[in-house]
């Protein structure tokens, strides 16, 4: 496989595009026939970027979550139509926030209404709720708490009707944590990390984790360039003992894939079955039409949307049907194509920069699949 204009555009994002460091690595058929890493790990080009680098995964986190709450559903430990209230019991009573006052919703929202983003909840992490309980807490709030603050205001539209990019992976960690008896993290390391052999993940980076983590930047997409703004700030962590399933982990570009290769086998890494085929097929299945489609589609406009994942619904670009994947606030962006047995995870961490969507991602994915084309 000749992955020269890979090389060759990953080369150019500084200096187009203002990424001041990124990596990435493919896969096929589990191991790696491609990395190239770019810049520097420090805003002051001390020293330069690695694999043993670390990063914010923000939403790419959210495979993790959905891939977890899979195997519950396998186990028949939790339904894709059970009411979040069977885990979550004040779901039951959140109202639909009309022009007209709150209303009660026609049907109450399901585990696969989170899965799917069309449960109604919002990414408002600022309710005064919220803020009551991190004020009260003194920033040690546990993960039910909290969820429970972020969604006290209620759902936006009746669940199953739109879809909303939300907090949904979130409260779907919760119902992880009711379901098994175990904090996220706990649930994570002993049918995630711990068969995977993924030293590098966490919920809560220690000192030695930020040591390895690239500094984290903000970006500007009028002058096309990213500030730097420090490595320990997330957003989306609520407090000490908040565990994000949306977006609260830490980890590597080695250790992502490990999960990304299990899922592009169907569910099964060097002898560790994390999920059956089966159900590995019932995540990249679209599960979007009509509105919740129009959706979709005003956030990522060739895909369809599974249980948590994007979905490539038609050929094009060299992409067979089937690929799936996910991205994330700070850049990283996962493909996984069981069909070619190809993977590749990119990994960068500069926040608020659209031109990563729009350009950098469709680039990359086009790029790596005509190399792929090439070779068969």
């Amino acid at each position: 496989m000749n992955f020269e204009k890979v090389t060759a555009y990953l080369e150019c994002l500084e200096k187009d595009w203002g990424i001041p460091a990124c990596d990435l690595s493919i896969h096929l058929h589990g191991e790696e026939v491609y990395r190239h890493i770019c810049g520097y790990r420090d805003a002051k080009k001390t020293h330069r970027a690695s694999r043993e680098d670390v990063y914010w995964l923000y939403s790419s986190s959210k495979l993790f979550t959905c891939t977890a709450a899979l195997q519950l559903v396998e186990r028949g430990v939790v339904g894709l139509e059970d009411p979040v209230s069977k885990y979550l019991p004040y779901f039951k009573d959140l109202p639909v926030q009309t022009p007209d006052g709150p209303k009660v919703p026609k049907r109450e929202a399901t585990v696969r209404d989170l899965f799917t983003m069309r449960s109604g909840l919002t990414y408002d992490l600022q309710n005064p709720w919220v803020l009551k309980t991190i004020r009260e807490s003194g920033g040690t709030a546990s993960t039910q708490e909290l969820l429970r603050a972020l969604t006290a205001r209620g759902l936006i539209f009746e669940p199953g009707e739109h879809f909303l990019y939300s907090l949904s992976h979130d409260v779907l960690g919760g119902v992880i944590e009711i379901a098994s008896g175990k904090k996220l993290s706990e649930y994570f390391s002993e049918n995630i990390f711990e068969p995977l052999s993924m030293s590098s993940f966490t919920f809560h980076p220690a000192e030695a984790d930020f040591e390895k983590m690239q500094d984290q930047y903000s970006y500007d997409p009028l002058k096309k360039e990213a500030v730097f703004y420090g490595k320990r700030y997330n957003m989306y962590v609520l407090g000490e003992n908040y565990e994000s399933g949306g977006a609260g982990l830490v980890g590597g570009v080695d250790d992502y894939l490990k999960l990304a290769d299990a899922l592009c086998n169907f569910g099964e890494l060097r002898g560790v079955r994390i999920l059956r085929p089966e159900t590995v097929d019932l995540m990249r299945c679209n599960q979007m039409s009509g509105a919740s489609l129009e959706d979709f589609h005003k956030m990522r406009y060739e895909y369809g949307y599974g249980l948590g994942v994007r979905v490539m619904t038609e050929a094009q670009y060299g992409i067979p049907v089937g690929e799936f994947g996910w991205d994330s606030a700070a850049g990283a962006w996962v493909t996984i194509s069981p069909e070619l047995g190809l993977t590749a995870f990119y990994a960068q961490h500069v926040i608020e920069c659209p031109d990563v969507y729009r350009v950098i991602h469709p680039t990359l994915r086009n790029l790596i699949y005509e190399a792929a084309k090439e070779c068969d």
